[in-house]
């Protein structure tokens, strides 16, 4: 961690057998005080799986941080039985997150198959089958970004009856990447079928823009599958930040798209506006995984 900048590294375990800075149970409710909002990164890599009560230790790692902090989370999600007490689901790290007003980064998945390359794909509410298919072993990571209001102690619905609830479900923003793959010499991004969204198309919607784009071979996102569509929408050949999971919310951010019922709906990295501010924007598509 020093040889990426850090000044300071602290660790966490259980015990004093592998010297680390601080000892805590994460079982335990409470976290030692000078603990609490210290961190500007917290890093729980196959952690959270051996602890017992794992919705204590994701509140206690939350709390850790302090405002605007960073905290990486990663874990076993298919195929490893016994590695742990759990395999961490989708649902419970990115509901958690959303219900506690934390900015969502990164929500992916590592796929491993002996004899071929390992994948890093996106991983969206909603679409989780993807790991459920894989005939390998998946991890399942996020990383989030504290904002001053975050809370860590609401209890999240999972969105399935969250949505059976209300009719709509949780509001999710996910930043976005490239699916790639992961080889001996480096990553390797994978196809993609690219489809240009011309600026003469662009109108108007929602508080934002949008585009009309139907391609029986790419599927748009619904209500009920609000990250079927698997498209990422490029500005000068440059990955929009935000992909969301209703049309309404493109407005609330630059940078934020969606691929919803035959439109794309965007607003450009800068809020101007995409039918005259002389850049290209595009959607893309990667190409069958496996």
């Amino acid at each position: 961690m020093k040889s990426l900048g850090f000044d300071e590294v602290h660790s966490l375990d259980i015990d004093e057998r592998e010297g680390a800075t601080h000892i805590h149970d994460l079982n335990k409710k409470d976290i030692p005080s000078e603990l609490i909002g210290r961190y500007d990164v917290v890093l729980a890599g196959g952690t959270l799986e051996h602890v017992f009560d794992v919705a204590n230790g994701l509140r206690s790692a939350s709390r850790m941080l302090a405002d605007g902090g960073y905290l990486a989370i990663g874990g076993p999600a298919n195929n490893w039985v016994d590695h742990g007490f759990y395999q961490i689901c989708p649902t419970l790290l990115l509901d958690y997150f959303t219900e506690n007003g934390f900015d969502l980064l990164r929500s992916r998945g590592r796929f491993d198959r002996p004899g071929a390359p390992s994948l890093d794909l996106a991983v969206h509410p909603g679409e989780a089958q993807l790991i459920n298919n894989f005939p390998g072993r998946v991890i399942f990571s996020v990383v989030v970004r504290r904002r001053k209001e975050s809370t860590v102690d609401r209890i999240p619905t999972q969105e399935l009856y969250a949505r059976k609830r209300d009719g709509q479900g949780h509001r999710y923003r996910i930043g976005v990447e490239e699916p790639y793959a992961i080889t001996p010499g480096g990553l390797a991004p994978l196809p993609m079928t690219r489809f240009e969204l011309r600026p003469q198309g662009i109108a108007p919607g929602l508080g934002a823009y949008a585009i009309r784009f139907h391609n029986p071979a790419h599927p748009a996102s619904l209500e009920g599958r609000p990250f079927r569509s698997q498209g990422l929408v490029y500005e000068d050949g440059n990955l929009l930040d935000w992909v969301v999971s209703r049309p309404e919310m493109v407005a609330e951010r630059p940078g934020s798209f969606c691929h919803f019922r035959g439109f794309v709906h965007l607003t450009a990295s800068d809020g101007s506006d995409p039918r005259g501010n002389g850049r290209s924007y595009q959607i893309a598509f990667p190409e069958p995984y496996w």
